[in-house]
Order: structure tokens, then sequence, then C-alpha cells
């Protein structure tokens, strides 16, 4: 807890400030009152064993936003909007429909269960499903940041829980009495008539990949819950012997969700996990006859609520008498309500150690606000592009510890896409090595993808107005289906009688209008089949055909995130470089199987020696002095070169110059202290 009420010149801002020094500064031995001078080994050992120590103390004085690392911000459990902006967590979002996607190989006729086996480890191993989500109304109290659904409030109704000093009547934060044995959970309404009311009704989609574990095994609050959860996830239970339990099959499969009623302030573990869009899956052992149902959570809800790792205290802090203080003896740091403490019940300690994080378990689950303004202003998302999509930047602080605070980078990959309503060519690139840094390269590819885009786009306008007559199916459009539920069940189950997947599902259900692409106020039914097979009971009468089948590639033009019609499959004829890349090394990692290419860029080489972009391309005689294109070179590869170059700092804080930017790439994935850390990742140039 930040210590406003322990200025830095109160008795404990002084102890902590003479903490942080000790941590910080070691004594020659023998003499305490000096500082190690001489060896300097023996200081930055000290120092760097006391990092997360004096990082801790620091917070103490001044509580700032953690930065979540963008490459784990998937599953983030929180949505914007990419129509309206309007920022919420997933259970205050409408589902409209959903299908499971087993593969690329079935993407227009997903039925029968499988694991995705592409893209990273928050993805591979994992069950897709799709949503098909629409941007409902909702009411946001920007005085607490809470959200409700619907938008008949006309004031805030959540119930404020703080802690509040039954000796002084003062807030904890300004307390300061000598114990907290007075402080106590308080409650009032907030009443604010600050609100914001969102909800634009466009639809998006998004995809998600879960593991077998329910939101408990998401957020173990012990041990135990912390392990093997997929396996006892599986366990089906004898009923004519209960103390029998073994592994069971999967032998269906549905999408759930209750919507938040409106008006109601979702807080509880309970709530969340009562309101979060999730599957049911169905375990069965055909021996005993016996089935065992399991509810699986589309997010992980990894911010959305504080996953605040529990901190525990074990042996204790050393006492003047060379003792610990409680000996092979564990306390956790939580109060009886389950949220974090500042020290040790038992003795008090406060730094590490004694104090331990518990790896994978957490404190228990809190919601967490969204201090951003509703909707989002457009600077939020300015946080870059990942995955060539825009990030937004979401401040999140802890209801249960006011010192927990999150800065999130959220890639629109991770969270709600728009659903296109024209179709987008899908380009392959020769595979030629390029550098990262060759923006000028990436603007002639952009460019020349525009244009074989608008072709497509005036080719696709050309065909509707030449079948003006006839039908043209479509779902997103006319004559186009944007794939996100179309041809992928969202309910099935396993025949054992015929060995084989059986689609139960509803009909797919939008609120796109098929005929022009505009948003309607109704949901409209349609199928989700154009072929069922005869087996299914489901199957109209003189039937022949023996697969599930989606959207007809034949008649129209169907793609999704991943994969098209074979219409839209262009090819560039080769990538542009405009930089020169060779591969001087390559390391390969035994554990993971994966290789590492290591490249050197002389054209970014080259950049950094001549002393910038201009004077580089001044003496290939490719421009001159003011930066203007020569000699048939492409203006805009030079205009996207030096924007690239002027969006990095050309001096330090103290007016000194600083290398130009081509030299040393540094994102979350490649930084300095990773560098650090692991002497072996190289500073790479290009």
């Amino acid at each position: 807890m930040p210590y406003k009420k322990n200025p830095f010149n109160s008795d404990k801002g002084k102890q902590l400030m003479k903490d942080i020094f000790n941590l910080m500064f070691i004594s020659p031995e023998g003499e305490p009152s000096q500082v190690e001078m001489e060896n300097a080994d023996r200081q930055i050992s000290h120092y760097k064993g006391n990092i997360i120590n004096i990082v801790n103390k620091m917070r103490k004085f001044v509580v700032g936003y953690q930065q979540v690392p963008i490459s784990e911000s998937s599953s983030s459990g929180i949505f914007v909007c990419p129509h309206c902006k309007r920022r919420d967590p997933i259970w205050m979002w409408e589902t409209v429909d959903a299908g499971h996607y087993s593969s690329p190989s079935e993407w227009i006729s997903s039925v029968a269960p499988a694991v995705w086996k592409e893209g990273d480890a928050s993805m591979s191993k994992r069950y897709q499903f799709v949503v098909r989500y629409r941007c409902n109304n909702a009411t946001t109290c920007l005085a607490c940041d809470t959200t409700v659904a619907g938008h008949g409030n006309t004031t805030c109704q959540n119930q404020i829980t703080y802690i509040e000093c039954t000796q002084c009547g003062k807030g904890a934060e300004d307390c300061t009495c000598d114990s907290t044995y007075y402080h106590r959970e308080r409650q009032r309404v907030c009443g604010s008539t600050n609100l914001a009311k969102v909800g634009c009704g466009k639809e998006s989609y998004a995809c998600h990949f879960i593991r077998e574990f329910t939101a408990d095994d998401n957020h173990p609050q012990t041990r135990t819950e912390a392990s093997g959860a997929v396996e006892r996830n599986k366990k089906v239970r004898n009923p004519n012997n209960r103390r029998q339990f073994e592994t069971g099959r999967l032998t269906a499969y549905e999408f759930v969700h209750n919507m938040v009623p409106n008006g109601v302030v979702v807080k509880t573990w309970e709530d969340i996990q009562a309101y979060t869009p999730s599957v049911k899956f169905t375990y069965s052992h055909q021996g005993w006859g016996a089935e065992e149902e399991r509810i699986f959570p589309l997010s992980e809800l990894n911010y959305s609520i504080s996953k605040e790792e529990l901190k525990t205290c074990y042996d204790g802090r050393l006492l003047r008498n060379g003792n610990l203080a409680h000996a092979n003896q564990e306390f956790f740091l939580r109060n009886n309500l389950g949220r974090p403490e500042e020290e040790c019940p038992e003795c008090g300690a406060t730094d590490y150690p004694p104090l331990f994080d518990v790896k994978g378990v957490y404190y228990r689950p809190e919601t967490m606000r969204i201090r951003n303004p509703q909707p989002l202003e457009a600077s939020t998302a300015m946080g870059g592009s990942y995955g060539g999509r825009p990030v937004y930047t979401i401040y999140l602080e802890s209801n249960a510890d006011a010192s927990y605070k999150l800065l999130l980078p959220l890639p629109e990959m991770y969270n709600l896409r728009p659903i296109p309503e024209k179709p987008t060519a899908k380009f392959s690139k020769s595979g030629k090595n390029q550098c990262p840094n060759d923006v000028g390269g990436v603007s002639q590819e952009d460019i020349a993808i525009q244009e074989k885009n608008k072709e497509l786009v005036e080719e696709f306008d050309a065909k509707l107005q030449s079948d003006a007559d006839s039908m043209i199916d479509g779902e997103t459009n006319k004559g186009y289906t944007f794939v996100v539920c179309e041809g992928r069940s969202r309910k099935a189950y396993y025949d054992r009688s015929q060995s084989r997947w059986v689609d139960d599902s509803p009909p797919c259900k939008s609120y796109i209008d098929a005929n022009d692409g505009s948003t309607m106020d109704r949901p409209r039914e349609y199928p989700r089949w154009t072929e069922i097979p005869y087996w299914s009971p489901n199957s109209p009468e003189d039937n022949d055909s023996n697969f599930y089948v989606g959207p007809n590639v034949d008649t129209h033009i169907v793609q999704d995130w991943i994969k098209s019609s074979d219409n839209l499959g262009l090819t560039l004829e080769s990538s542009v470089n405009y930089h020169t890349v060779n591969e001087i090394g390559r390391r390969i990692d035994e554990d993971t199987a994966m290789a590492t290419v290591v490249s050197h860029c002389e054209t970014c080489e080259a950049i950094v020696k001549d002393g910038g972009i201009i004077p580089y391309r001044q003496r290939l005689k490719e421009c001159d002095e003011n930066g203007v294109a020569i000699n048939s070179f492409p203006q805009e590869v030079l205009d996207a070169e030096i924007a690239f170059e002027n969006s990095y700092p050309t001096k330090d804080v103290y007016g000194a110059p600083v290398p130009t930017a081509w030299g040393l790439i540094l994102d979350s994935e490649h930084d300095g202290r990773r560098m650090l850390e692991n002497p072996d990742l190289n500073i790479r140039i290009g």
C-alpha cells in the first residue's frame, strides 16, 4: 500500500530511506559506518542481490504502473470495440454466436473437436473458439470506473468498499494512528451522476484459445489448485464406487454464456465466473456409463482480475539472538478477506528473503478498474502496432491492493477485431531475408498491396452489378462471407453408434444485413451449414451428402483471418528490399528445438557510420542534402526512412547526441535488461 500517511520525513519514511540505503550500499568488513569503496565486486554483488527489495521499498513512496510485456497480453479479459472504442471486461459484452475452429484445413467444416496446432504457446495445443460479439448498451460511472449493462441508470449504484479507521474516522490512506487494528471495512453507495453511456451496436469477432482449465484453475489460490488441472478435469467418478476416478473421453461440447442483467454490478469472483463466456465440455466413461461436465472460460482473465502472486514468509526474519523468528514455518501475507498484507503477520518481515512470491498462486480474485476514459480517447490507440493492427494502452488498478497497478498494451489481434465488409486479398511474398528496419521496402509493398486490393474491390463490385438479377449468397455482404461462426459447430456430441461427431447447433445469428453489410437493430438467423450429412439426425429428406459444409466457395467470395477462397490468393512478384542482409550465424536451442538466425544488415551499418539516412542516400547519389530523392530513387521510400529515423531521439536528456536509430532493435522480446541477464542475446544490426 502506498504510504501517503508515511511521507519520507515521517518515522516510517525515514526508516524506509535508511533501509533503501543499506540495501544499495554495503559497508567494509569491520567498518559499519563506512561505504565499501575498494571491493567493487562485493558492492555490485550486494546491490544485485537486493534489487527486488530496493524496488519494493521505493514503491512505498511512489506507486506507479507496472508495464506488462506485449508478448504476455493475450487472454487479458478486456475488450475494446474497434468501431467506437468502448472498453470493458469480457463479461460485459453481448455474445451473438460462437463456433469451434479446429484447423485451417477444416475452415468451413469444423465439428469434431481438435486442438489448434498453429501459433505460439498461447494458441498451440488449445481449443479455438471464435465468437461474434456485439457492442451492446452499457453505462460506466466515471467516478468509480464501474460498468453496468444497459442505459437505464441515472446515478451509480455501486457499493464502494473502503477501509476506515474506527479510532480517528479517517480513511486508511490518511490515517496516522499507530496501529491498523482499528481499520475496518466500510461501504457506501457511489451515487455519482457522471455517467458515460456507450454501445454502438456493431459486431466484431474474437479468437479464443482455451485449455481445459476452469476459472479457479486459471487463478489458483493454493498450491494444490495450481497443479494437475487438465488431468483432474478429465476425471470421471464411478457412480458405484465414489472413491474411484478414471480419465474420461471428451464426448460433447457447447458454448454457454449468461448475460449480465441490466444495472447489475459484477463484483465477486462468483459473479465473474457466472457471466464470463465459457465452453461446457462433457467427459464420459463408457464402461461405467457415467459422465462429468466441466465449464472452461474463454478467457483466462489475466488482467481483468487482480492476478497478484501470493507472498509468503518462510522461516521469518533473523532475530538479534541469531535465531529465525519462525523456523520451518510458513505464514502467508494475506488477511482474512484474502487480500494482500504488507508484513508477515507473525514476524513483521517486509523484505526478500524471508518473503517469497508463491509462483502460480494468487490472492483472492478482485476486479481491476480500467482508469482510461470511456470510450477511449484516440491517443490510447497510439501504442504502436502488433501483428499489423493497433495497440491500445490500458491503465488498470486493483480494487484489492492500491499498489497493484498495471499498464497493459492491448493489441487488437488479441482483442475484438472488425469484421470486413468487403474482401481483402491474401498475399504471399518471396522468401528473401528482409531487414526489420527496411521501412522503405515495407512502404513499397504496402503500395503494391493497396493497388491490388483496389483492383480486387473494383472487380468484386463489377461482378455484383453484372449479377444483379441473380441470387448471390453471402452472409457478411452481398456475394461475400467473412467466416466467424459459419461452418463451425457451436454445440456437438459424439455418436458412439456411428463413431461420428454430430452437430447440434442452433442456426447462425448476426446483426449484419447480408444485403449491404449494414448493422441491424435486431439479429437475424440463417443456416450454419449449406450441406448436412445424410447420417445426421437433422438431415433433410432425400439427402445424399456425406459432409458438413459451411459457406459455398463456388458461388461467392469466402475468407477468414487466416484463409481465403482461391480467387483471393494473390502473389506479389517479389518482396521489395532496400537493405542488404546477410546471415552470419545460427544458434540452436536444443531444449526447445528452435533455431535463432543472427543477421547482419550492411545497409543499417552504413547508415550508422554515415551519421543518418540522408548522408547515406546522398553518398549513393539517391537524394540531395534536403532529403529530396534524385536519380529515380522513390521519394516515398526516402520519406518512410526519414520518418522512421525521426521517430527516435537524436539527443539524450542532457542534450548530448545519441547514435541513430538504425543500429539497435529494442522491443519487449529483445531489450537491454534481457541482454544483461543473458549475454548470449546479441545486439543486432538491422
